[in-house]
């Protein structure tokens, strides 16, 4: 989620989180279960931001042995909303300085809430609104770049 304390923003997670990541067992091991141990370090902030740390440790069945655990359906759910890959959309990135303009488009889109995460650092500064504008068929985000975002110039050698 986005999270916003006057002029400046934040991201993070709210209510239960579920982080999904897929965890290979060598085919080697051949025990029904196996033992996953972790240590887990987070931030969490409301007035100020508090640092935690925990260790877990998990007996997990292995996939296809009718296991998954009590958190199974848990699980299942984080993946079902995850975000798929839909051949029906196109998106664009074209420079509109100072911005980039990302334009969505797909036949019988309608209108809706949108926000770009960035995945690299001073890049677009994403305190600032980003309007999302509806073109025809076409949707468009305004994406207010930094000003100590790099800049590219001349041309590659």
């Amino acid at each position: 989620m986005r999270f916003r304390t006057g002029p400046l923003v934040s991201y993070g997670y709210e209510g239960d989180v579920l982080l999904p990541v897929e965890i290979r067992v060598p085919a080697s091991i051949g025990a029904p279960e196996v033992r996953i141990a972790a240590r887990v370090d987070w931030l969490e902030c409301q007035e100020a931001c508090l640092p935690g740390r925990a260790d877990f440790v998990a007996d997990a069945a292995r996939p296809g042995d009718g296991g998954g655990g009590s958190h199974a359906a848990l699980f299942a759910e984080a993946r079902r909303r995850l975000p798929a890959k839909d051949p029906g959309w196109q998106v664009t990135a074209q420079p509109a300085p100072p911005a980039l303009r990302l334009l969505v488009r797909r036949r019988g889109a309608r209108r809706c809430g949108a926000w770009f995460y960035r995945g690299r650092p001073r890049v677009l500064d994403h305190a600032k609104p980003q309007p999302l504008l509806r073109e025809g068929a076409t949707h468009r985000l305004d994406l207010p770049s930094t000003r100590t975002a790099p800049r590219r110039t001349g041309s590659r050698g």
